[in-house]
Protein backbone atom coordinates (compact mmCIF):
# COMPACT_ATOMS: atom_id res chain seq x y z
CA UNK A 1 0.00 0.00 0.00
CA UNK A 2 1.18 3.46 -0.84
CA UNK A 3 -0.63 5.38 1.87
CA UNK A 4 2.20 7.80 2.48
CA UNK A 5 2.40 8.77 -1.17
CA UNK A 6 -1.38 9.15 -1.38
CA UNK A 7 -1.52 11.31 1.76
CA UNK A 8 1.39 13.42 0.55
CA UNK A 9 -0.26 14.06 -2.81
CA UNK A 10 -3.67 14.70 -1.23
CA UNK A 11 -2.13 16.99 1.37
CA UNK A 12 -0.29 18.99 -1.28
CA UNK A 13 -3.51 19.47 -3.22
CA UNK A 14 -5.46 20.55 -0.15
CA UNK A 15 -2.70 22.91 0.94
CA UNK A 16 -2.61 24.54 -2.48
CA UNK A 17 -6.39 24.81 -2.56
CA UNK A 18 -6.60 26.47 0.87
CA UNK A 19 -3.82 28.87 -0.06
CA UNK A 20 -5.66 29.86 -3.21
CA UNK A 21 -8.90 30.24 -1.28
CA UNK A 22 -7.19 32.71 1.04
CA UNK A 23 -7.37 30.55 4.13
CA UNK A 24 -3.66 30.36 4.83
CA UNK A 25 -2.41 33.63 3.56
CA UNK A 26 -2.51 36.34 0.94
CA UNK A 27 -1.43 36.10 -2.62
CA UNK A 28 1.27 38.55 -3.49
CA UNK A 29 -0.10 41.86 -4.60
CA UNK A 30 -3.53 41.42 -2.98
CA UNK A 31 -4.91 44.11 -0.74
CA UNK A 32 -6.63 43.39 2.56
CA UNK A 33 -6.97 46.94 3.77
CA UNK A 34 -10.66 47.16 2.74
CA UNK A 35 -13.21 47.72 5.47
CA UNK A 36 -15.84 45.13 6.15
CA UNK A 37 -19.34 46.59 6.22
CA UNK A 38 -21.17 46.48 9.53
CA UNK A 39 -24.23 44.29 9.00
CA UNK A 40 -25.67 44.60 12.50
CA UNK A 41 -28.71 46.54 11.30
CA UNK A 42 -29.36 44.19 8.37
CA UNK A 43 -29.10 41.15 10.61
CA UNK A 44 -31.43 42.70 13.18
CA UNK A 45 -33.96 43.52 10.45
CA UNK A 46 -33.78 39.96 9.10
CA UNK A 47 -34.17 38.48 12.58
CA UNK A 48 -37.13 40.75 13.33
CA UNK A 49 -38.80 39.61 10.12
CA UNK A 50 -38.22 35.99 11.06
CA UNK A 51 -39.62 36.43 14.57
CA UNK A 52 -42.71 38.21 13.23
CA UNK A 53 -43.29 35.43 10.73
CA UNK A 54 -42.98 32.87 13.53
CA UNK A 55 -45.54 34.87 15.54
CA UNK A 56 -47.92 34.84 12.56
CA UNK A 57 -47.52 31.08 12.29
CA UNK A 58 -48.26 30.72 16.01
CA UNK A 59 -51.64 32.37 15.34
CA UNK A 60 -52.60 29.70 12.84
CA UNK A 61 -55.57 27.55 13.85
CA UNK A 62 -55.98 23.96 12.72
CA UNK A 63 -58.85 23.68 10.20
CA UNK A 64 -60.35 20.75 12.15
CA UNK A 65 -60.50 22.88 15.30
CA UNK A 66 -62.69 25.48 13.59
CA UNK A 67 -65.41 22.84 13.22
CA UNK A 68 -65.09 21.97 16.91
CA UNK A 69 -64.34 25.20 18.86
CA UNK A 70 -63.82 23.29 22.10
CA UNK A 71 -60.68 21.81 20.55
CA UNK A 72 -59.07 25.22 19.97
CA UNK A 73 -56.23 25.85 22.38
CA UNK A 74 -54.47 29.17 22.19
CA UNK A 75 -51.70 30.47 24.41
CA UNK A 76 -50.93 34.13 23.70
CA UNK A 77 -47.56 33.86 25.46
CA UNK A 78 -45.81 32.30 22.45
CA UNK A 79 -46.75 34.87 19.78
CA UNK A 80 -46.41 37.73 22.29
CA UNK A 81 -42.90 36.57 23.19
CA UNK A 82 -41.94 36.38 19.52
CA UNK A 83 -43.37 39.85 18.88
CA UNK A 84 -41.41 41.22 21.86
CA UNK A 85 -38.22 39.64 20.51
CA UNK A 86 -38.92 41.15 17.09
CA UNK A 87 -39.43 44.60 18.60
CA UNK A 88 -36.01 44.36 20.27
CA UNK A 89 -34.44 43.51 16.92
CA UNK A 90 -36.33 46.40 15.32
CA UNK A 91 -34.90 48.80 17.91
CA UNK A 92 -31.41 47.62 16.98
CA UNK A 93 -32.19 47.90 13.27
CA UNK A 94 -33.56 51.43 13.70
CA UNK A 95 -30.39 52.50 15.50
CA UNK A 96 -27.98 50.81 13.08
CA UNK A 97 -29.52 51.26 9.63
CA UNK A 98 -29.27 54.32 7.42
CA UNK A 99 -32.22 56.66 7.03
CA UNK A 100 -33.15 55.14 3.68
CA UNK A 101 -34.01 51.85 5.45
CA UNK A 102 -36.18 53.36 8.19
CA UNK A 103 -39.28 52.78 6.06
CA UNK A 104 -38.55 49.05 6.27
CA UNK A 105 -38.26 49.26 10.06
CA UNK A 106 -41.51 51.24 10.23
CA UNK A 107 -43.24 48.68 8.01
CA UNK A 108 -42.19 45.84 10.28
CA UNK A 109 -43.32 47.84 13.32
CA UNK A 110 -46.74 48.10 11.67
CA UNK A 111 -46.70 44.36 11.01
CA UNK A 112 -45.88 43.79 14.71
CA UNK A 113 -48.83 46.03 15.67
CA UNK A 114 -51.13 44.04 13.37
CA UNK A 115 -50.00 40.74 14.87
CA UNK A 116 -50.32 42.10 18.39
CA UNK A 117 -53.92 43.09 17.67
CA UNK A 118 -54.66 39.66 16.25
CA UNK A 119 -53.21 37.99 19.35
CA UNK A 120 -55.60 40.02 21.53
CA UNK A 121 -58.57 39.14 19.32
CA UNK A 122 -57.64 35.46 19.14
CA UNK A 123 -57.15 35.27 22.89
CA UNK A 124 -60.53 36.92 23.53
CA UNK A 125 -62.51 34.64 21.26
CA UNK A 126 -60.76 31.40 22.22
CA UNK A 127 -61.03 31.96 25.97
CA UNK A 128 -62.07 28.62 27.45
CA UNK A 129 -64.07 30.28 30.23
CA UNK A 130 -66.32 32.17 27.81
CA UNK A 131 -68.72 29.23 27.49
CA UNK A 132 -68.88 28.86 31.28
CA UNK A 133 -69.82 32.53 31.64
CA UNK A 134 -72.55 32.11 29.04
CA UNK A 135 -73.92 29.12 30.99
CA UNK A 136 -73.84 31.13 34.25
CA UNK A 137 -75.71 34.02 32.65
CA UNK A 138 -78.31 31.68 31.14
CA UNK A 139 -78.79 30.02 34.54
CA UNK A 140 -79.18 33.40 36.26
CA UNK A 141 -81.76 34.50 33.71
CA UNK A 142 -83.61 31.23 34.25
CA UNK A 143 -83.67 31.87 37.99
CA UNK A 144 -81.09 29.21 38.91
CA UNK A 145 -78.06 31.46 39.40
CA UNK A 146 -76.70 34.65 40.94
CA UNK A 147 -77.86 37.68 38.92
CA UNK A 148 -75.16 40.00 40.31
CA UNK A 149 -72.42 37.55 39.39
CA UNK A 150 -73.94 37.05 35.95
CA UNK A 151 -74.20 40.82 35.40
CA UNK A 152 -70.55 41.21 36.39
CA UNK A 153 -69.55 38.46 33.96
CA UNK A 154 -71.53 40.12 31.17
CA UNK A 155 -69.90 43.50 31.88
CA UNK A 156 -66.43 41.96 31.96
CA UNK A 157 -66.97 40.01 28.73
CA UNK A 158 -68.49 43.03 27.02
CA UNK A 159 -65.41 45.10 27.89
CA UNK A 160 -63.06 42.32 26.75
CA UNK A 161 -64.89 41.87 23.46
CA UNK A 162 -65.08 45.65 22.91
CA UNK A 163 -61.31 45.87 23.36
CA UNK A 164 -60.86 42.96 20.97
CA UNK A 165 -63.16 44.64 18.43
CA UNK A 166 -61.21 47.89 18.69
CA UNK A 167 -57.89 46.08 18.24
CA UNK A 168 -59.32 44.13 15.31
CA UNK A 169 -60.48 47.34 13.63
CA UNK A 170 -57.06 48.95 14.20
CA UNK A 171 -55.28 45.86 12.84
CA UNK A 172 -57.56 45.79 9.80
CA UNK A 173 -56.90 49.49 9.12
CA UNK A 174 -53.15 48.99 9.52
CA UNK A 175 -53.32 46.00 7.19
CA UNK A 176 -55.13 48.02 4.53
CA UNK A 177 -52.43 50.71 4.69
CA UNK A 178 -49.61 48.17 4.89
CA UNK A 179 -47.11 48.05 2.01
CA UNK A 180 -47.60 44.38 1.21
CA UNK A 181 -45.27 44.32 -1.80
CA UNK A 182 -42.34 45.73 0.18
CA UNK A 183 -43.06 43.37 3.06
CA UNK A 184 -42.94 40.37 0.73
CA UNK A 185 -39.47 41.50 -0.32
CA UNK A 186 -38.41 41.66 3.33
CA UNK A 187 -40.15 38.45 4.42
CA UNK A 188 -38.01 36.00 2.42
CA UNK A 189 -39.37 32.80 3.98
Amino acid sequence: MNRRQYLTRAGTGVGTLTLLAGCLGDLTGSETDGEVADRTGERALDRATGKLNEAALALQVNDDAIDDPEEIEFDPAKPNGLIDDAREYLETAAAELADDRQADVDGLETYADILEGLVIVTDAITDETLEDDIDDVAAAIGGDGDLDSAAGAVDERTATLATAQTRHDEAAADFEAFEKARFEELARI
